[in-house]
C-alpha cells in the first residue's frame, strides 16, 4: 500500500491475525459494474488488491471490467500492509507488520491465469518492525522495505527462479523517523523513503550486492506524514505525498546521480489527506488520492519544471476514503481503491480529467493495487 502515518495506523487498521499462507481461492462477495466507456481499451490483464486479510485477484477485461479471480492469503499481524510486484511481473510481495516484527509472503503469478500461488516457503520475517512501505528495484532484483517503528529500510534479494527473498549482506540501514514509505526507480539505481515527520531520504542501490547507500544530500524537505510517492516516468522529479497535510512536495532528481532537491514553488495544494500519486504513462497528467476528504486532484504536469497545475477534484464511487490509485499501462484507464471495500473505474480523458467508468468490489478494506500489463 502507500501506507498510513503512524500516527494514524492504529485508528485506521485492524490489528486482526491474518492466518496462513495460503493458495488461491474463488470469491463469490465481489460484484462489478460494466464500464461505461466501451471505446476505451484497458492496457492491464490482471490487477492485485491488496486488503487487511487478503490479496484479491482480478482479470481485467480490454474495456476495463474487472472479475474476481481468486484470492489469496498471507501471513503475519495487519496494523501496517503494503504490496508490491517485480517490473518483469513474475513474483508479487506482501508485507503485514506490527510493533514486535514484519512478515513479507511472497507469490510467485501464474502466467496465463494470474493466479497468485505461494512460493516455497511461502514468507519471511524481517528484522524491522511494523513495516507500512513495500517496493522492487526497477531491475526486479532487489526488495526494499519501509520499517516504521524501527525507522530502517530492509533490503532483500530476490532468487531470479523462485521468487524466495534473503537479506543482503547489509539488510538494514538507518532510516528517517518512523520510516512509511518506500519507491525504486525504473533504471534500479535509486530508492526513495519517506518519514512520518516530512524528510525524503535518497538512497543508492549498490548493483552487485543490493545494499543502499544515503545518498548526497540523504534527505530533503518533502511532506509531513509521508507516504511512498511516486517518481515521474522521465525520472527527472519525484512526488512527495503527505498524508498529515493539504498538498503534497515536488521534488527534482537528478538522473545521473539520484540526487534529490527542493523545487520553487513545489508545495502543491490538494485535498485533504493525499495518501497516494499516480502518473500516467506518458507523464502528462497526475492524480492523488485525499483520503480524509474522499477526493481525487487532477493535475496536469509541466514537462520541464516538474510543476502540476489542478484540473479539478472528483469524488469516486465509494469515496470512504480513497487509499490508492494507479494508471492502466494504456494510459486510458485509472483505478482508486477506497475503503468502503470498492475499487473505482475511471477513464481518463484527452485533457486529463477522469470520468467514473464502473466499479468493483473487494473482500476487505483496500490498501493497494497493482496491475500486469496485457
Amino acid at each position: 500500500m502507500r501506507p498510513f502515518p503512524y500516527s494514524v495506523v492504529l485508528l485506521c487498521l485492524s490489528a486482526t491475525l491474518i492466518a496462513g499462507c495460503g493458495g488461491s481461492s474463488p470469491s463469490s462477495s465481489s460484484s462489478t459494474t460494466t464500464p461505461t466507456s466501451p471505446t476505451y481499451t484497458a492496457g492491464a490483464q490482471y490487477a492485485y488488491v491488496g486488503t487487511q486479510s487478503w490479496i484479491d485477484e482480478y482479470s481485467i477485461s480490454t474495456s476495463g471490467q474487472w472479475t474476481e479471480i481468486g484470492r489469496a492469503a498471507a501471513a503475519g499481524s495487519s496494523a501496517g500492509t503494503a504490496i508490491a510486484i517485480d517490473p518483469k511481473y513474475r513474483f508479487l510481495y506482501f508485507i503485514a507488520g506490527d510493533s514486535s516484527s514484519s512478515v513479507i509472503t511472497m507469490f510467485t503469478i501464474t502466467a496465463g491465469t494470474g493466479v497468485l500461488v505461494p512460493t516455497v516457503p511461502a514468507s519471511v520475517t524481517i528484522a524491522g518492525t511494523l513495516s507500512q512501505g513495500i517496493a522492487v528495484d526497477g531491475l526486479g532484483r532487489f526488495v526494499y522495505t519501509a520499517d516504521t517503528d524501527s525507522s530502517t529500510v530492509t533490503s532483500m534479494a530476490i532468487n531470479q527462479t523462485t521468487g524466495v527473498l534473503t537479506p543482503t549482506s547489509v539488510s538494514s540501514i538507518a532510516a528517517g523517523r518512523q520510516t512509511n514509505g518506500v519507491v525504486a526507480d525504473a533504471s534500479g539505481k535509486y530508492v526513495v523513503a519517506a518519514d512520518e515527520f516530512g524528510d525524503v531520504l535518497a538512497y543508492t542501490i549498490n548493483q552487485t550486492t543490493g545494499n543502499l547507500t544515503p545518498n548526497s544530500p540523504a534527505s530533503v524537505a518533502g511532506a509531513s506524514g509521508g507516504f511512498a510517492g511516486t517518481i515521474n516516468p522521465a525520472e527527472t522529479f519525484y512526488y512527495a505525498a503527505g498524508g498529515a497535510g493539504t498538498y503534497i512536495a515536488v521534488l527534482a532528481l537528478n538522473p545521473t546521480s539520484g540526487a534529490l532537491s527542493e523545487v520553487a514553488s513545489g508545495q502543491i495544494a490538494t485535498g485533504d489527506g493525499p495518501t497516494s500519486i499516480a502518473t500516467t504513462p506518458n507523464g502528462q497528467f497526475a492524480y492523488v488520492t485525499n483520503r480524509l476528504d474522499g477526493t481525487i486532484s487532477m493535475f496536469s504536469v509541466n514537462s520541464t519544471t516538474g510543476l502540476l497545475t489542478s484540473l479539478g477534484a472528483t469524488v469516486p464511487a465509494g469515496a470512504t476514503q480513497p487509499e490508492d490509485i494507479v494508471v492502466d499501462p494504456g494510459g486510458q484507464f485509472a483505478y482508486a481503491v477506497c475503503e468502503a471495500n470498492s475499487v473505482t473505474i475511471f477513464s481518463i480523458g484527452a485533457t486529463g480529467k477522469l470520468t467514473q467508468a464502473g466499479t468493483a468490489s473487494t473482500d476487505g478494506i483496500p490498501q493497494a493495487v497493482v496491475l500486469v500489463p496485457r
